[in-house]
């Protein structure tokens, strides 16, 4: 075999290796569960929801966010190490609506599935109740 014909299967030696490490890098640390947590606002008004982390270690510190009627917003996104780690054990979620007067009022915000998305990546969907009701126990 000559040289020339030789160049385009070490080209492609070469190349394999760098694609493969590229793409390991976008799914986390080999051995990593991705976690990705979101609320659905399936009431009829905004809702301010408070995320705050039951780990001090957590990034997340303090997070607020407002939600619109009918819409969907990624609360947290983390990795665990062995198993997947529901948010439940890593977060608390709460949610206030403010009334016409001004008034905060709480509103119950409940985990109510989770999907696989793929081996190592699930996401967990919170609810905000439609009725507006809040719940008397908590996790």
């Amino acid at each position: 075999m000559s040289m020339r014909s030789l160049l385009p299967f070490l080209v492609l030696l070469c190349i394999a290796p760098a694609v493969g490490q590229a793409g390991a890098q976008q799914k986390g640390p080999v051995g990593e569960f991705r976690n990705e947590a979101v609320v659905v606002n399936g009431s009829r008004w905004v809702v301010e929801v408070v995320v705050t982390p039951k780990d001090p270690s957590m990034a997340l510190q303090g997070m607020q966010f407002s939600i619109q009627p009918r819409d969907t917003i990624r609360i947290a996104d983390y990795f665990s190490a062995g198993d997947f780690r529901s948010p439940i054990e890593m977060v608390t979620v709460r949610g206030t609506v403010r009334n016409l007067k001004g008034k905060t009022n709480s509103i119950g915000v409940m985990m109510n599935q989770k999907r696989q998305v793929s081996k190592q990546h699930r996401k967990w969907y919170y609810e905000v109740m439609p009725s507006g009701g809040s719940v008397g126990f908590s996790f």
